[in-house]
């Protein structure tokens, strides 16, 4: 799925607030999670920053398997997302409601 990363991020997954204590059997720590379906599958995404940065990074990315990291999760309803490229500066909203 690593290799599908930008359709990944292009389709209208779930997003959650990860909240860690609510998962206490990981160590994943994260900001956000989202679910997106790969061929079929759940593909997780962990989301965080660094410290005052306003970009964010992929903590952890893997399939989802018998443990269910959403449960217990807050989950965000999507209003808009926007996709820019970076090397042209061109932005383009994806999804508006």
């Amino acid at each position: 799925p690593l290799s599908h990363l930008e359709e990944l991020l292009d389709s209208n997954y779930l997003t959650f607030r990860y909240r860690p204590q609510n998962n206490p059997t990981s160590t994943i720590i994260a900001e956000f999670l989202l679910s997106a379906d790969f061929q079929g599958n759940d593909v997780y995404i962990f989301l965080d920053k660094k410290e005052h940065a306003q970009n964010y990074f992929c903590r952890s990315f893997f399939p989802k398997t018998d443990k269910d990291y959403t449960v217990g999760q807050i989950k965000y309803t999507l209003l808009r997302k926007e996709k820019t490229t970076l090397s042209t500066g061109e932005s383009v909203v994806q999804y508006e409601k």
